[in-house]
């Protein structure tokens, strides 16, 4: 700062980026300097500087006063907070202007310094910059040691109690050298120039800010696809004719190397505009798809009436390699074929009985009066003994692969059995009873027709997934695709196996409306 052409660069870059507010730290200018060199940069402009905490002047700030207040909070050896309002545009926020100190120790003192206005600074953007003479982590620097220290843990924990970010840049990393000859060590130590972009609100929903980016985000891709893409068509053409007058060329010289490589370049690059312009030539078929394939347009019918041609059978070829185009001759064959292939047309059911002749085994008359008859004693004890076999079964499984059942989650049903069978399978087994319902694949499991006293477990499950989603973030549009992806969802799996109650559908309808 004390050489006449540190200032001329300084006063250029405040020329050429339209700058209103600058900061300069470790200027090394005497206090009895100040005056001279601010007369020198900006005589216009205010200053503030923290020479009663440094001799040295280690933070200047200068603001131009016709476009900036700016009124200082607190200022110490490493740090100048202040406020800033940008006249005209009514917006405030907050500005801290960083030197670290080299000792670890006293950088401490900033880091808490920090963190004390991060809560006095929640309320507003807060914009903090500067050199913090420490790095979060080694891909900032090259040379020297690569080891993480503590030093750089606790930079890492001040960002992140005071909740602050980095900001993306768009420059080269390292910019600053030691000078050393060898090995040198380099750094990010360069001039830092912040674009402030106030368009999006910084107090409001998670949905609106991700909304106001994508805007945004369009225009790059807008600007991206009209460089890229935009009149595809002629340049395709050009290319081709570029092509076919190097494939001339190379004709009449085929041992040009050059002409060789350039049919070569051309040919790719020609493959890849196809390629491009196939590919947009689908997606706005799909477009328009997605835009007309449900209206009634001019565009449904002839897309349907596209499909309908060509799916349309205008000719068959015969066994007998005859080939028909009538298409009359066409229907009798296609109904000929399948009926030779199926048979003739079902015959008419009147009775039970007319259905004997279609199966070739049937069950002897003196044997259905056994299926009305209570079981003897004896089919009794034919049961428990099948069950014993059933308990041996499963006690060898037990001893071969080592998995054992668990009695605690096992429970036995009985339907149609006395007492005293159910006695003997239960002792035999060593299951408890069950009883009905109960829940298996997370639906009910009855022996009756569903009510809706049986469907509460589903409406408390729909109920419990939209009390913990924060539908204030969320548009309409995604509300609703919440419920046809998730809850829709649910409530399929189990119209699936039972017959809902209308009552429960109601309440499921009701509940749906009100997320909405």
């Amino acid at each position: 700062m004390n050489h006449p052409s540190k200032q001329s660069e300084i006063k250029r870059l405040i020329s050429d980026k339209k700058l209103d507010l600058v900061s300069i730290i470790e200027t090394k200018v005497f206090q009895a300097n100040v005056v001279s060199i601010h007369r020198s940069l900006c005589p216009s402009w205010s200053l503030i500087h923290n020479y009663p905490y440094s001799p040295l002047g280690r933070i200047w700030v200068l603001w131009n006063p016709n476009q900036v207040n700016f009124k200082v909070i607190d200022t110490s050896r490493q740090a100048i907070h202040c406020s800033i309002f940008i006249i005209g545009q009514n917006i405030t926020f907050f500005t801290s202007f960083i030197y670290a100190a080299n000792m670890a120790t006293e950088r401490q003192l900033l880091w808490e310094n920090i963190i004390h206005f991060a809560g006095l600074f929640s309320h507003s953007p807060w914009l903090i910059m500067g050199d913090f003479n420490i790095i979060p982590n080694t891909a900032e620097t090259f040379g020297g040691s690569r080891r993480r220290c503590q030093a750089m843990d606790e930079f890492k924990d001040c960002l992140q109690q005071a909740e602050l970010d980095d900001l993306k840049f768009s420059s080269i990393l390292f910019s600053w050298s030691n000078k050393s000859q060898g090995a040198a060590c380099i750094s990010d130590r360069s001039p830092i120039l912040v674009t402030m972009n106030f368009n999006i609100p910084h107090r409001s929903t998670a949905m609106f800010q991700v909304v106001q980016k994508l805007k945004m985000l369009k225009l790059v891709l807008r600007a991206n696809y009209k460089k890229e893409f935009s009149e595809i068509d002629s340049k395709l053409h050009y290319v081709k004719l570029e092509l076919d007058s190097c494939q001339l060329d190379l004709d009449k010289s085929p041992n040009d190397v050059l002409l060789r490589e350039m049919e070569r370049s051309l040919i790719s690059e020609y493959l890849r505009l196809r390629k491009i312009q196939e590919d947009m030539l689908r997606q706005k078929s799909r477009m328009n798809w997605l835009k007309l394939g449900d209206c009634n347009s001019s565009f449904f019918h002839k897309s349907l009436s596209s499909r309908n041609n060509r799916k349309k059978i205008v000719s068959l070829t015969l066994d007998s390699g005859q080939i028909i185009d009538d298409m009359d001759s066409i229907k009798l064959e296609v109904v000929s074929h399948f009926q030779n292939l199926l048979g003739c047309s079902p015959p008419t059911i009147h009775h039970l009985s007319d259905l004997t002749p279609f199966f070739s085994k049937q069950v002897p008359h003196h044997l259905l009066t056994y299926l009305d008859d209570n079981p003897t004693p004896t089919e009794i004890r034919n049961y428990i003994t099948s069950v014993s076999v059933l308990k041996s079964a499963i006690d060898h499984f037990c001893t071969m692969s080592g998995l054992a059942i668990n009695l605690n989650k096992s429970s036995i049903f009985f339907s149609g059995t006395d007492q005293y069978t159910e006695s003997c399978i239960i002792s035999l087994l060593g299951i408890g009873v069950g009883t009905l319902p109960i829940r298996y694949l997370g639906v009910p499991l009855i022996s009756t027709n569903l009510k809706t006293s049986h469907c509460s477990l589903l409406i408390e499950k729909i109920t419990h997934r939209i009390t913990h989603w924060t539908s204030r973030s969320l548009s309409y549009t995604g509300r609703l695709q919440l419920i046809k992806a998730i809850l829709v969802s649910t409530q399929l799996y189990w119209s699936g196996i039972f017959i809902l109650p209308k009552a429960v559908i109601n309440k499921l309808n009701s509940i749906f409306s009100a997320f909405l």
